[in-house]
C-alpha cells in the first residue's frame, strides 16, 4: 500500500492497516482522519498545515492521535 492510498482511505472513514515498526515488529492499527469518527474533545485545535513527511491519524484503539513517517513500510492487514 502506498501512503497516498492510505491517506485517502483514512479520510473516507475507519481503516484497518498494518505497518512495520522501527523495531521490526508488525503493528496492526485501526484509524481515521475523518473527524466524524474522532471524539470532539480530540479534534485538532490548530489551523496549521500537516507535514508532508508524516502521516497523522487518529488511532481508534489507543484513542489518540499517532503519526508515522511516510517512509514507513506498510503490509497487508
Amino acid at each position: 500500500m502506498k501512503v497516498q492510498d492510505l491517506r485517502k482511505e483514512l479520510s473516507n472513514g475507519i481503516t484497518d492497516f498494518a505497518f512495520i515498526k522501527k523495531d521490526g515488529s508488525v503493528r496492526i492499527a485501526k484509524g481515521t482522519t475523518n473527524l466524524t469518527f474522532v471524539p470532539v474533545e480530540k479534534h485538532p485545535k490548530g489551523t496549521g498545515k500537516a507535514s508532508d513527511k508524516v502521516l497523522a491519524y487518529f488511532d481508534l484503539e489507543k484513542d489518540n492521535w499517532r503519526c508515522l513517517s511516510v517512509n514507513t513500510e506498510f503490509v497487508t492487514a
